[in-house]
Protein backbone atom coordinates (compact mmCIF):
# COMPACT_ATOMS: atom_id res chain seq x y z
CA UNK A 1 0.00 0.00 0.00
CA UNK A 2 1.26 3.45 -0.85
CA UNK A 3 0.37 6.84 0.59
CA UNK A 4 -1.55 7.83 -2.54
CA UNK A 5 -3.75 4.69 -2.10
CA UNK A 6 -5.25 5.92 1.19
CA UNK A 7 -7.95 8.26 -0.23
CA UNK A 8 -9.25 5.52 -2.52
CA UNK A 9 -9.24 2.97 0.31
CA UNK A 10 -11.13 5.33 2.64
CA UNK A 11 -13.66 6.11 -0.09
CA UNK A 12 -14.31 2.42 -0.71
CA UNK A 13 -14.51 1.74 3.06
CA UNK A 14 -17.16 4.43 3.48
CA UNK A 15 -19.06 3.44 0.35
CA UNK A 16 -19.05 -0.28 1.19
CA UNK A 17 -19.12 -0.27 4.98
CA UNK A 18 -21.17 -3.51 5.27
CA UNK A 19 -18.47 -5.33 3.29
CA UNK A 20 -15.70 -3.88 5.47
CA UNK A 21 -17.64 -4.90 8.59
CA UNK A 22 -18.11 -8.43 7.22
CA UNK A 23 -14.42 -8.82 6.33
CA UNK A 24 -13.31 -7.62 9.77
CA UNK A 25 -15.76 -10.00 11.48
CA UNK A 26 -14.45 -12.90 9.36
CA UNK A 27 -10.90 -12.03 10.40
CA UNK A 28 -11.75 -12.50 14.06
CA UNK A 29 -14.06 -15.51 13.70
CA UNK A 30 -13.32 -18.22 16.26
CA UNK A 31 -12.88 -21.94 15.71
CA UNK A 32 -16.33 -22.78 17.14
CA UNK A 33 -18.01 -20.39 14.69
CA UNK A 34 -16.03 -21.88 11.80
CA UNK A 35 -17.23 -25.40 12.60
CA UNK A 36 -20.82 -24.21 13.05
CA UNK A 37 -20.62 -22.63 9.61
CA UNK A 38 -19.17 -25.84 8.17
CA UNK A 39 -22.10 -27.79 9.62
CA UNK A 40 -24.63 -25.37 8.19
CA UNK A 41 -23.04 -25.87 4.75
CA UNK A 42 -22.44 -29.63 5.03
CA UNK A 43 -24.37 -31.14 7.96
CA UNK A 44 -22.32 -33.52 10.10
CA UNK A 45 -18.96 -32.74 8.48
CA UNK A 46 -17.46 -31.02 11.55
CA UNK A 47 -17.74 -34.27 13.50
CA UNK A 48 -16.88 -36.65 10.65
CA UNK A 49 -13.16 -35.87 10.60
CA UNK A 50 -10.61 -34.70 13.14
CA UNK A 51 -10.53 -31.11 11.84
CA UNK A 52 -8.03 -28.55 13.01
CA UNK A 53 -8.47 -24.86 12.21
CA UNK A 54 -5.34 -23.44 10.61
CA UNK A 55 -4.83 -19.82 9.62
CA UNK A 56 -4.45 -19.87 5.85
CA UNK A 57 -4.10 -16.18 5.11
CA UNK A 58 -6.14 -13.04 4.90
CA UNK A 59 -8.65 -12.16 2.22
CA UNK A 60 -7.72 -9.24 0.03
CA UNK A 61 -10.25 -7.03 -1.69
CA UNK A 62 -9.36 -5.64 -5.09
CA UNK A 63 -9.53 -1.86 -5.40
CA UNK A 64 -8.60 -0.56 -8.82
CA UNK A 65 -8.66 3.13 -9.70
CA UNK A 66 -10.65 3.89 -6.54
CA UNK A 67 -13.37 1.35 -7.39
CA UNK A 68 -14.14 -1.85 -5.51
CA UNK A 69 -13.73 -4.88 -7.76
CA UNK A 70 -15.66 -8.09 -7.08
CA UNK A 71 -14.57 -11.61 -7.88
CA UNK A 72 -11.21 -13.28 -7.88
CA UNK A 73 -8.29 -12.18 -9.98
CA UNK A 74 -5.39 -14.43 -10.95
CA UNK A 75 -2.03 -12.70 -11.18
CA UNK A 76 0.95 -14.57 -12.67
CA UNK A 77 4.47 -13.19 -13.06
CA UNK A 78 5.79 -12.70 -16.60
CA UNK A 79 8.33 -15.50 -16.14
CA UNK A 80 5.61 -17.78 -14.65
CA UNK A 81 7.65 -18.52 -11.52
CA UNK A 82 4.91 -17.41 -9.12
CA UNK A 83 1.24 -16.55 -9.04
CA UNK A 84 -1.36 -15.34 -6.61
CA UNK A 85 -5.12 -15.00 -6.25
CA UNK A 86 -6.75 -11.77 -5.14
CA UNK A 87 -10.32 -11.35 -3.98
CA UNK A 88 -12.49 -11.18 -0.90
CA UNK A 89 -15.41 -13.37 -1.85
CA UNK A 90 -15.56 -16.18 0.73
CA UNK A 91 -14.06 -19.34 -0.65
CA UNK A 92 -13.60 -18.18 -4.22
CA UNK A 93 -9.88 -17.77 -3.86
CA UNK A 94 -9.48 -21.42 -2.98
CA UNK A 95 -12.14 -22.95 -5.18
CA UNK A 96 -10.89 -25.81 -7.34
CA UNK A 97 -11.96 -24.00 -10.51
CA UNK A 98 -9.96 -20.87 -9.69
CA UNK A 99 -6.93 -22.89 -8.61
CA UNK A 100 -7.12 -24.87 -11.85
CA UNK A 101 -7.09 -21.64 -13.89
CA UNK A 102 -4.11 -20.40 -11.87
CA UNK A 103 -2.15 -23.62 -12.41
CA UNK A 104 -2.98 -23.59 -16.13
CA UNK A 105 -1.42 -20.13 -16.38
CA UNK A 106 1.62 -21.04 -14.27
CA UNK A 107 2.32 -24.41 -15.90
CA UNK A 108 0.95 -24.27 -19.45
CA UNK A 109 3.34 -26.91 -20.83
CA UNK A 110 2.13 -29.47 -18.27
CA UNK A 111 -1.55 -28.73 -18.85
CA UNK A 112 -1.26 -29.03 -22.63
CA UNK A 113 -0.25 -32.72 -22.54
CA UNK A 114 -2.73 -35.53 -23.28
CA UNK A 115 -2.01 -37.14 -19.91
CA UNK A 116 -2.84 -33.89 -18.11
CA UNK A 117 -6.03 -33.53 -20.12
CA UNK A 118 -7.19 -37.00 -19.04
CA UNK A 119 -6.33 -36.35 -15.39
CA UNK A 120 -8.03 -32.95 -15.49
CA UNK A 121 -11.19 -34.58 -16.90
CA UNK A 122 -11.07 -37.15 -14.10
CA UNK A 123 -10.79 -34.45 -11.42
CA UNK A 124 -13.05 -31.89 -13.16
CA UNK A 125 -15.67 -33.83 -15.13
CA UNK A 126 -17.03 -30.49 -16.35
CA UNK A 127 -14.58 -27.59 -16.25
CA UNK A 128 -16.74 -25.13 -18.15
CA UNK A 129 -18.70 -23.07 -15.62
CA UNK A 130 -21.05 -21.82 -18.34
CA UNK A 131 -22.19 -25.38 -18.97
CA UNK A 132 -22.87 -25.90 -15.28
CA UNK A 133 -24.70 -22.59 -14.98
CA UNK A 134 -26.92 -23.31 -17.99
CA UNK A 135 -27.45 -27.03 -17.48
CA UNK A 136 -28.89 -27.75 -14.01
CA UNK A 137 -29.09 -31.50 -14.69
CA UNK A 138 -25.37 -31.71 -15.46
CA UNK A 139 -24.62 -29.68 -12.32
CA UNK A 140 -26.77 -31.98 -10.14
CA UNK A 141 -25.18 -35.08 -11.68
CA UNK A 142 -21.67 -33.87 -10.84
CA UNK A 143 -22.69 -32.57 -7.39
CA UNK A 144 -24.31 -35.88 -6.47
CA UNK A 145 -21.29 -37.90 -7.65
CA UNK A 146 -18.89 -35.70 -5.68
CA UNK A 147 -21.08 -35.80 -2.56
CA UNK A 148 -21.27 -39.59 -2.79
CA UNK A 149 -17.47 -39.92 -3.14
CA UNK A 150 -16.95 -37.59 -0.15
CA UNK A 151 -19.62 -39.30 1.93
CA UNK A 152 -21.63 -36.09 2.29
CA UNK A 153 -25.32 -36.56 2.99
CA UNK A 154 -27.57 -34.05 1.30
CA UNK A 155 -30.22 -32.22 3.27
CA UNK A 156 -33.79 -32.28 1.98
CA UNK A 157 -33.42 -28.71 0.68
CA UNK A 158 -30.39 -29.73 -1.45
CA UNK A 159 -32.21 -32.59 -3.17
CA UNK A 160 -33.77 -30.97 -6.22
Amino acid sequence: MRLHDIPGLLNVALEHFPLVKYLVSETFKGEKSMFEELDSFAPGMSKKFNWKAVEAGQRVQIIRDGDLQMGTEILVSNDKTYGTLLGASPGASVSPEVMLRCLEQLLPSIFNSDEAGKKKKEIFPEDNLETLAKNPERYREIRDTVNERLGIKQSASQQD
